[in-house]
């Protein structure tokens, strides 16, 4: 079973390769240290709406593999 642990980083890396995202953060329960083994990851991307599509995939992709 994948982690938070495990899946943050790979996000993170996916995100950093894409000039179009200019910041990403974590909010929720991450955001207040509150999160548990049971939460999800609530992930805010700061980028022109217009690259949604790329960054999804992109983050599809990474995910996948």
């Amino acid at each position: 079973m994948l982690t938070r642990d495990a899946i943050i980083p790979v996000l993170h890396l996916a995100l950093e390769a894409l000039p179009v995202v200019d910041a990403a953060f974590l909010a929720g329960s991450a955001a207040f240290g509150r999160q548990d083994r049971y939460s999800d990851i609530d992930l805010n991307c700061i980028a022109d709406g217009s690259h949604a599509t790329l960054i999804f995939s992109a983050l599809e992709a990474e995910l996948e593999s």
